[in-house]
């Protein structure tokens, strides 16, 4: 039942408010394969790759940090970006070595933390002013997507928020049977608070 309610959400939000493509430019922080800086690349958005970017619409908005977020002020977004790694670091799954490795990129980010701001600005001062513009990072000629460590990590992420609203052995709502694990938070709709 909910499922069609959302369905029906979906198609009408598609009649009202018809879904445009995402344009503009990916400005990458590229590190090389031992997690040093080592340049600032550009190039076109391509939807094909946003499991590689790790993009979700709205999830870098206002200060949450995320893998990949439009630039508005270059040291806002490089902050989100460092933040959003730096977060990576407290996923209980990942190994020492894992951790190390994340360590190892947001030192690298605050070492030459100058140098990054300042041919970030370069870089996108090369397409117009109007362009949207992402900034994102990349490991060699590879984005967190295409990574474990980042697709593991911002998959833990995602349960822990879930997990925060869970409840043991509690009557679920729905079914009215009394379930190992309850969650008042479904991330269905971005706009849900729990009392909704």
């Amino acid at each position: 039942m909910l499922s069609a309610v959302g369905r029906i959400g979906s198609l009408l939000e598609e009649i009202e408010h018809p879904s445009k493509p995402i344009e503009g430019y990916v400005v990458a922080i590229v590190f090389n394969e031992n997690y040093e800086f080592s340049d600032i690349e550009l190039e076109q958005f391509q939807i094909e790759k946003i499991p590689q970017y790790l993009y979700k619409e709205g999830e870098s908005k206002g200060n949450r940090p995320a893998p990949i977020a439009p630039i508005t002020e270059v040291e806002n977004t490089f902050r989100k970006i460092k933040n959003w790694i730096e977060s990576c670091k407290g996923v209980q799954s990942l190994s020492k070595e894992e951790r190390e490795i994340l360590q190892k990129i947001v030192s690298n980010m605050e070492e030459h933390k100058d140098e990054i701001l300042q041919r970030l600005r370069e870089k996108i001062t090369e397409v117009g002013k109007k362009s949207t513009k992402f900034l994102a990072f990349k490991i060699g000629t590879k984005y967190p997507g295409e990574i474990e460590l980042f697709t593991k990590a911002k998959r833990a992420l995602l349960y822990k928020k879930i997990g925060k609203s869970s409840s043991k052995n509690k009557t679920c709502s729905i079914c009215g049977r009394v379930k190992e694990d309850i969650s008042a938070r479904t991330l269905v709709y971005n706009f849900d608070t729990d009392d909704k």
